[in-house]
């Protein structure tokens, strides 16, 4: 790509990004501008998960992000710890509304 003139000088701009070294390498995007970083992961629709967050649970509830922290921290929401995420199994999830339901 031909560069601009900026206070009269010539800046050459990369045409693309592999012109600015960027490459991806064994799952990591590798950017000499930034270092390492993760590769994006092709996004699953929360229908198919098999696991949901907790904001994505109580999206699916129709309650607010700080309520379905609370009700996991009460353990009334199911849920399992996976390193530093806290996820809610489906499964657990729709088989605890069913309980509700029967008992209600």
């Amino acid at each position: 790509m031909e560069g601009s003139d900026l206070l009269g000088l010539r800046l050459r701009l990369p045409a693309s990004r592999a012109d600015a070294a960027t490459e991806v390498c064994g799952g990591r995007v590798v950017d000499d501008r930034r270092g390492s970083v993760p590769a994006p992961v092709a996004s699953v629709p929360v229908g198919e998960k098999l696991a949901l967050s907790v904001e994505e649970a109580g999206a699916l509830l129709g309650i607010s992000r700080d309520l379905a922290y609370d009700l996991v921290a009460r353990r009334e929401l199911p849920s399992v710890r996976l390193g530093r995420r806290i996820v809610v199994p489906r499964r657990a999830l729709e088989e605890a509304l069913l309980r509700l339901i029967e008992e209600g």
